[in-house]
């Protein structure tokens, strides 16, 4: 199951680590479950592994740490990844339907 706040978490966390944006599930203390999501992030492109215990968040990772702060954007996410399952699609659905919304609203 995704858990899509617990990858935004993880991301962020990454994102704010001082040694280069590097994530060490030992370090954090992360079980199986962060491993699965980290995993999941990995797949999508938005984290890389860079050895057995560390990843690091990509540059399509940062895109969607921004995105994710629109709540808007959010929320159409978390609403495509319920529906559709796979993280990129809902992303990009979440973004096309902001883009649309954003022209009919002049935003």
């Amino acid at each position: 199951m995704q858990d899509p706040d617990l990858m935004k978490k993880l991301l962020a966390k990454a994102a704010n680590e001082e040694d280069g944006h590097i994530l060490s599930i030992v370090t954090f203390g992360g079980g199986a479950r962060e491993r699965h999501h980290i995993e999941l992030l990995c797949d999508a492109g938005l984290m890389e592994w860079r050895s057995e215990q560390v990843a690091r968040v990509t540059m399509e990772g940062y895109g969607f740490l921004a995105k994710s702060e629109d709540t808007d954007w959010w929320s159409r996410f978390t609403e495509g990844l319920k529906r559709t399952g796979d993280i990129l699609d809902a992303t990009r659905q979440a973004a096309e339907v902001v883009r649309i919304v954003g022209t009919m609203t002049g935003g």
